[in-house]
């Protein structure tokens, strides 16, 4: 699984990338085998101003399916990478149960065409 952070009007030291990168793993470990790569935009929408001005957006590609991206705010990063991760995690298990259903249903209707 390869991870990018990329950020725009945040100013952020190594240890802190390191920090938010492990929280994304955390969230998303069950899936490695899945996904092919993590995408974590970080930008300050206010400037200095106060509010809801950090921006994190969460984009994974899923092996055999299109992209998937999550967008939250909040004031803090480090909730917004939170929550973005846990609505990814959310997300990616939705889309793999789908894919999996869709998969028996396939076979299945394979095996009575086979015997028909």
């Amino acid at each position: 699984m390869n991870i990018n952070v990329q950020s725009r009007n945040i100013e952020f030291s190594s240890t802190t990338r390191k920090r938010l990168v492990a929280r994304l793993l955390k969230g998303l470990k069950r899936f490695e085998e899945e996904i092919t790569a993590v995408d974590l935009y970080l930008s300050d929408v206010n400037g200095p101003r106060v509010g809801n001005d950090k921006r994190a957006q969460l984009r994974v590609s899923l092996r055999e399916l299109p992209p998937v991206s999550v967008t939250t705010e909040h004031s803090h990063l480090y909730v917004a990478v939170d929550r973005s991760s846990r609505r990814m995690r959310r997300t990616v298990r939705r889309l793999l149960t789908r894919k999996r259903r869709v998969q028996k249903r396939s076979l299945v209707h394979a095996r009575h065409a086979a015997f028909a």
